[in-house]
């Protein structure tokens, strides 16, 4: 089929990554390097100051042991770097740290992570915040903390024990996604050892940390220097800076940097300022020359972590510099400029939090389009969260605080909870939202509201046991999605053309898809075509999605096939790779593939659905991914199938692999045996049950 309204696609080659534990491994190596990184730049300033890294250290204490990813000094501190943590990782955690505080001897406890973390992470990020606003009385904390209603706050504060305010003191949490690590590598090591220096000095900071994790070696970062000298590496020195003699101006860059995931625009650290570009330069020219600050392409980069600065004004400095920075991403529009400055925001916004709530509550309304672009949901409930705490404690409660609060709650955390199957508690929440903006009279939310509670009760028709109750959840869902098209109408801000009516168009043609109702679908496709102009965009894509849906149902297989690549390759220039967009494609694309009889490219396609929704933590998907390349690859009887069909994807896999593991045992001791008996089957699902279960995330 041609496509319809839209340019050709991109070529991509579809590559993705390993397995998911080499990956993560890969990812703790990674972040050593760049504090070692760190740690060499301190050593060839303060060469009087002891500095060591250590892989995977191991603390005892008695007849307990707590294993550890990282160790560094001078500042001890023992670090738990996660590519993708899970519930289970964050609750260990919290229990090792509560053994060791009862050691002597202060250390700091950091989490890094890239995505993940769901709830339990975001709770404990909320009572980090609190700690410090309360400045650790135990009475104003947990005051602040029923205030808050944190749901996971009774579990974090339980896990972390008697101490567990002080505790909260010691505990940093940073989120750095692998591609804010990748270019933050490439800088630290291109400023220490120049182009090709550098990467030779990676390379070699790379196998050494990776050789020694198996052992738990501690290096000596002196040590480490002289070994990158006898290999002919020349590493660049870094003079000393008091800071207390710098520009004010100077100090305040240095403190907003400090703040944020990577480098920011020179034009967004002036106007932060109240400077021009050419005025902030002029007052930077010490950190220029003594390599503190770099320039690249207008964007300014520190080059190793700051010292605390004794400025009374920066919560106020901060607070300009995320309004400048909101600003800027919502003029640089869904571009790749602006999607590298939204974890910026995201850092800034977590520093405004205690002492400019009412700005923070709007963040999430701000960033919204581009926390989805993303694909991290982790990300999206994460900041839904921060917007919505702030709203509740703003000092002074003003429509504008209510709208970023309704926002937040529909748009993200009601959108959310749709999107990793938590129907009735999302369900909630767009009540709650919608109540919030019809107090207020703001329509806009309503709009958005209805939106969102008819894509729910399409899910929900989905998920009908019976015909009736599946009749009417689509009959609802019409109606709501249609009521959002009639108010988004109306509104002023928004009109008959606009791409969010295009969006509800692209929702009611999946509604009617669901229902068996394929000239409807194709009519309202055609409407979100027409609408939607954006065509990088995620719900450009999305439809993309949607209309291969519809060749399918009418037996286009290429033309659907066709769609679905457009819909991986569309906007990969500007999103993450890891899309949960692109995941989709992948597998749809994978199961049209399949009925076209291109086995092989079904397999490659379930595999790179598979390794996309593994990095963003999306365990369920994963599977369903993963049980599709089974079923295409893999020859099962007839009865196993059969006896698998019944359970959830995740458990399918584990049976399929305890199986397989079960084969392979009885191969090396004789010949195979007959089909197993029925007992035989239930025993292994139960065992793939109870390790699904455990291995599971949850939200």
């Amino acid at each position: 089929m041609a496509p319809r309204n839209r340019s050709a696609g991109k070529q991509s080659s579809g590559a993705v990554g390993g397995s998911g534990t080499a990956h993560g491994m890969n990812y703790q190596i990674e972040y050593g390097v760049l504090h070692a990184l760190d740690l060499i730049a301190m050593a060839l300033c303060l060469p009087h100051k002891r500095a060591a890294i250590s892989i995977e250290p191991r603390e005892t204490a008695g007849a307990n042991a707590t294993a550890w990813d990282l160790g560094m000094g001078p500042r001890d501190s023992l670090v738990e770097a996660k590519l993708n943590p899970c519930r289970e990782d964050i609750v260990d955690w919290l229990d090792r740290i509560r053994l060791r505080a009862q050691q002597p001897g202060e250390v700091e406890f950091r989490l890094v992570h890239s995505t993940g973390g769901g709830r339990l992470l975001n709770s404990l990020r909320q009572l980090l915040r609190i700690a410090k606003e309360s400045g650790y009385d135990e009475q104003k904390f947990g005051n602040l903390v029923g205030l808050e209603e944190i749901q996971e706050a009774k579990e974090v504060l339980s896990r972390l024990g008697p101490t567990s305010l002080e505790l909260l003191r010691r505990i940093k949490i940073e989120n750095l996604p692998e591609s804010i690590l990748e270019d933050n590598l490439q800088f630290r090591v291109r400023l220490l050892a120049g182009e090709s220096g550098g990467q030779r000095l990676r390379e070699f900071l790379f196998n050494k940390l990776s050789k020694a994790a198996p052992h738990r070696v501690q290096f000596d970062i002196k040590g480490l220097i002289c070994e990158i000298q006898e290999l002919g590496i020349a590493v660049h020195v870094s003079p000393e800076v008091n800071v207390v003699d710098l520009p004010s101006e100077a100090i305040a860059s240095l403190i907003i940097l400090q703040s944020c995931a990577s480098g920011l625009p020179l034009g967004v650290l002036a106007a932060s300022q109240k400077l021009s570009v050419a005025d902030l330069k002029s007052r930077l020219s010490p950190l220029f020359e003594a390599n503190l600050v770099t320039v690249e392409n207008g964007i300014c980069y520190k080059n190793f972590s700051l010292v605390s600065f004794t400025r009374q004004d920066w919560p106020e400095l901060l607070s300009s510099a995320l309004l400048v920075l909101l600003e800027h991403i919502r003029r640089s529009g869904r571009s790749r400029e602006s999607y590298a400055h939204v974890l910026n925001a995201v850092g800034l916004a977590r520093k405004c939090s205690a002492s400019h709530p009412e700005v923070v509550a709007r963040v999430f309304m701000c960033l919204d389009k581009h926390l989805k672009d993303l694909g991290d949901k982790h990300l999206v409930l994460e900041v839904a969260e921060l917007s919505i705490a702030s709203a509740r404690r703003a000092h002074t409660r003003t429509s504008q605080v209510v709208e970023g609060e309704a926002h937040a709650v529909i748009c993200g955390r009601s959108w959310v909870l749709q999107r990793v199957g938590r129907l009735d508690e999302a369900r909630v929440e767009a009540n709650k939202s919608l109540k919030l903006g019809e107090d207020i009279g703001w329509g806009r939310n309503s709009a958005f509201c209805m939106k969102c509670i008819g894509r729910l009760f399409r899910l929900q028709a989905e998920e009908a046991e019976n015909a009736d109750e599946r009749t009417k959840f689509i009959t609802e869902s019409i109606l709501s999605i249609q009521e959002a098209i009639y108010r988004f109408c109306v509104l002023a801000e928004y009109g008959p053309n606009h791409s969010e009516v295009g969006d509800c168009y692209s929702l009611l043609g999946r509604t009617y898809l669901v229902a068996g109702k394929v000239s409807e679908a194709d009519e309202m496709i055609r409407k979100a075509y027409q609408l939607i102009e954006d065509s990088d965009s995620k719900d450009y894509a999305d439809l993309l999605i949607l209309d291969g849906d519809l060749q399918v149902a009418r037996g286009d297989k290429a033309g659907a096939d066709a769609l679905y690549s457009d819909a991986i390759t569309r906007g990969s220039d500007e999103l993450s790779d890891a899309s949960e967009i692109r995941a989709r494609g992948y597998f749809q694309r994978g199961g049209n593939r399949l009925r076209m009889g291109r086995k092989e490219l079904a397999i490659q396609d379930f595999r790179s659905a598979r390794a996309l929704w593994e990095a963003l933590g999306e365990q369920n998907a994963a599977a369903r991914a993963t049980w599709s390349e089974i079923s295409a690859s893999t020859a099962l009887s007839e009865i196993f199938r059969k006896r698998l069909l019944r359970e959830l994807p995740a458990v399918r896999v584990k049976a399929v692999q305890r199986y397989e593991l079960a084969l392979a045992s009885a191969g090396r001791r004789g010949p195979r045996r007959q089909e197993p008996g029925p007992t035989y089957w239930d025993q292994l699902i139960d065992e793939a049950k109870r390790e699904a279960a455990i291995e599971t995330r949850e939200w």
